[in-house]
């Protein structure tokens, strides 16, 4: 392998978030449409919700993606360490996405 050749991230969730962020670049998904389904992008990539979930996290934390309210309302905000009620931390985030800004600007 040459110096300047690039190998894809072998970390599924930041190859999953690469395909997402394209879509938004390429305005297949323009600010403001709902990005995929934590359960759309497992079908179409065959990984489990928790590695595409994190992807989805990972361009929500970068300000790519908005999450909404979701079906069990906003919940608490883990990144402050709060915690809500026992079944609300074991329960998976319902939450959809949506593009907000083009990743490049």
């Amino acid at each position: 392998m040459s110096p300047s050749t690039v190998q894809p991230d072998p970390r599924a969730y930041v190859r999953i978030a690469g395909m997402v962020r394209e879509m938004i670049s390429s305005q297949v998904l323009p600010p403001g449409s709902p990005a995929p389904s934590i359960t759309r992008l497992c079908r179409e990539h065959g990984h489990a919700r928790q590695t595409c979930g994190r992807a989805m996290r990972l361009l929500e934390d970068e300000g790519t993606l908005a999450a909404g309210p979701g079906l069990r309302g906003p919940g608490p905000d883990r990144r402050n360490g709060e915690h809500g009620p026992a079944e609300s931390r074991n329960a998976p985030r319902s939450a959809p996405w949506n593009a907000i800004r083009h990743p490049d600007g």
